[in-house]
């Protein structure tokens, strides 16, 4: 019986029945159970569903949820969480920079973002490390294009793409993994520096890329 532990071969009938009796109790509560290479149990502190390979190593399958007095037990809560939002009709930028629009959501997983048209943040669904990349488009050329990354109105990452060529819809990127705490706000500043440019999707392919901002959580500590 996957779970149970082994016992020694039974000398009589009396003992016989003593161990069966004791693994179908076991049987019923396991602490463990046992699936090819994989051994699944849960974090006797947190609750937490894990998977151990025969071989070494273990991965976190599941968090336990939070508790609540109207949890819906047919609810099925997101392991994972990813948002894309873009910006697809132009935007105007002044030589100082302008925080980001968004018009559009490309895609959601989890909820608790709070996106949607005319928002400028996302908002962390929970705490843990988030990979954030963004990618601006400036339709006019030949200037010194920023892409800078806030969360809750701090910069945690920037990129600069300066153009001499004077041609359309250049690009400018920030990328990196970031610690993020629940309900912390993340936006996008764009900033052209010495002259106002319109940024917006990208006339370079058909059908045009919008600008875009993608947050998605690499991994929650416990009780994140």
């Amino acid at each position: 019986m996957s779970g149970t532990a082994k016992v020694k071969p039974p000398k009589n009938d009396a003992q016989w029945a003593r161990n069966t009796e004791r693994r179908l109790q076991q049987a019923e509560h396991p602490m463990s159970a046992r699936a090819g290479n994989w051994v699944l149990s849960t974090n006797p502190d947190t609750g937490d569903l894990i998977a151990s390979n025969v071989n070494g190593g273990s991965i976190v399958l599941a968090r336990e949820p939070e508790p609540s007095d109207d949890a819906n037990p047919d609810l099925i809560a997101a392991t994972t969480y990813q948002v894309t939002v873009t910006r697809t009709a132009l935007q105007a930028i002044a030589s100082g920079g302008n925080t980001v629009i968004w018009d559009g959501v490309l895609t959601e997983i989890g909820d608790g973002w709070g996106t949607g048209p005319g928002a400028t943040t996302v908002t962390a669904p929970v705490s843990g490390v988030y990979h954030l990349s963004s990618m601006l488009h400036w339709e006019t050329g030949n200037v010194s294009c920023t892409t800078a990354i806030l969360v809750d109105n701090s910069t945690v990452l920037i990129g600069r793409f300066p153009d001499t060529t004077g041609g359309g819809w250049v690009s400018s990127m920030a990328a990196g993994d970031v610690h993020v705490s629940a309900g912390s706000e993340i936006s996008v500043y764009a900033l052209p520096a010495t002259a106002g440019r319109n940024i917006g999707a990208s006339q370079l392919s058909n059908p045009a890329v919008p600008c875009s901002l993608s947050v998605a959580l690499i991994t929650s500590p416990s009780g994140g």
